[in-house]
């Protein structure tokens, strides 16, 4: 996918830069109406001839629009958490209610990666919190946090698919009985060793230049 993004990005970039705004609210509303009827699976001839409207290219420009678009409840953080909670719902309950509905496990919600519309409700949600949050008015061991873990996320970003699958078959965490605590503390463990492993990364000749740092 980023392959994909950055042999096209030169396209892209060049397009929203010389685009009105309008224009760029047009291609979203068109990817997320072909998105949802890609998620939804519904038979619908024309969505064979306007895949190149679906994927993760939407969020390529999802993000600049944020970015630039100037109103008020985009720029709310209180608005963003609420996107991300409700992203979340979507995902917990969905699942639940999906699974019960086949008798078995579904992954209708995940089956697609990050091209659901919850895990666009939770994008959206975490990019207005972050971008839109006064790091400076924190104290200066949090906003170096928020530096160090920024520099490093698109490392970590790369990496941890990899880091998920080798603990996966190192460590069995069915012991647990518990799906949430499950999720929680394999998200925990895998965000901590991708950070390492990006920063040693980072200090290795060679290696560096794909640290992502």
């Amino acid at each position: 996918m980023i392959l994909g993004l950055y042999v096209f990005s030169p396209i892209i970039t060049t397009w929203l830069h010389n685009a009105e705004i309008y224009e760029i609210e047009y291609f979203l509303i068109v990817w997320a109406l072909f998105s949802f009827v890609g998620f939804s699976n519904v038979d619908f001839l024309l969505y064979d001839y306007l895949k190149y409207f679906t994927g993760s290219i939407g969020y390529f420009i999802l993000g600049y629009y944020l970015y630039i678009k100037q109103k008020s409840i985009l720029k709310n953080r209180n608005f963003g958490l609420l996107l991300f909670v409700a992203g979340t719902l979507v995902s917990f309950l969905g699942t639940i209610l999906s699974s019960m509905a086949i008798g078995g496990q579904s992954l209708l919600f995940f089956n697609l990666g990050d091209v659901t519309p919850n895990a666009c409700l939770q994008a959206i949600g975490i990019f207005i919190m972050v971008s839109n949050t006064d790091w400076e008015k924190y104290s200066k061991s949090i906003n170096n946090a928020a530096v160090c873990f920024g520099i490093g996320s698109y490392g970590v970003y790369l990496a941890n698919v990899l880091f998920i699958n080798i603990l996966d078959k190192i460590i069995s965490f069915d012991i647990m009985r518990n799906a949430a605590l499950t999720i929680i503390l394999e998200w925990i463990i895998v965000f901590i060793v991708c950070n390492i492993f990006i920063r040693l990364m980072s200090k290795i000749p060679v290696l560096d230049k794909f640290s992502g740092i």
